[in-house]
């Protein structure tokens, strides 16, 4: 989502997002996100065949609305979506302040087959229970670790452990935040699912990458498409 602000131009949504979210216009903002966001996965699996997960990031005013499961449900409904190509991403601190309740709506989402994303995973509280608690389906590992890549021994540790962790709990895992070649080949090496930044490509639209996928699957078929975040 961005921005089109009429004397600075687009604006990405660290510029305004806090705002939304203090005086509520997050809610008709993130509903109309994650409205477009099915109707583009959609298109995609439907009609253009392009066979991809996408993740949708929830604001803690949108987690805690009563009717966010069934606003999802009728969007899965009005596009003919199968749930699995839906994954909801959330930061700890959006589960903290009600737990109990937070694993009552995370369980109904993956009781409907959606996938769960923990966003920015170790910036927060990072407790590890919340990791045998939650019905995490993806680890999202943040940038702060990934950017002292390989250099760091201890960002190196912490990386290696996170990775193993998540693997014995079943959880795909993604690293946020890659930007060079030594951070994209120790990820690899140590087994990353997916990986997510400038690396691969700065954010673009749905149009710009329909034709980058499109070129990648032409040009170099006997590669695996980028993980698609």
């Amino acid at each position: 989502v961005r921005w089109q602000h009429p004397d600075k131009g687009i604006q990405p949504p660290a510029a305004f997002i806090h705002i939304a979210e203090q005086n509520g216009l997050i809610l008709p903002i993130g509903q109309r996100v994650l409205h477009q966001a099915c109707k583009q996965l959609a298109r995609w699996w439907q009609q253009d065949h392009t066979h991809c997960r996408l993740s949708v990031n929830l604001s803690a005013r949108q987690f805690n609305e009563p009717h966010l499961l069934k606003g999802i449900c009728q969007l899965i409904c009005q596009y003919e979506l199968d749930p699995a190509w839906l994954e909801i991403e959330v930061t700890e601190s959006i589960l903290i302040n009600d737990l109990s309740d937070s694993i009552k709506t995370l369980n109904a989402l993956r009781d409907i087959g959606i996938g769960i994303a923990l966003d920015d995973f170790g910036t927060g509280y990072s407790s590890l229970s919340y990791l045998k608690k939650l019905p995490i389906t993806t680890l999202k590992i943040d940038q702060s670790f990934i950017k002292e890549l390989p250099e760091d021994s201890k960002s190196c540790a912490i990386t290696h452990l996170l990775l193993g962790l998540a693997t014995k709990l079943g959880m795909r895992v993604v690293a946020e935040g890659v930007e060079t070649f030594e951070q994209y080949e120790f990820l690899k090496n140590e087994g990353c699912d997916l990986i997510q930044g400038y690396y691969f490509s700065p954010p673009v639209s749905n149009r710009k990458l329909e034709a980058m996928l499109h070129q990648k699957y032409h040009q170099a078929p006997a590669l695996s498409a980028p993980g698609i975040h």
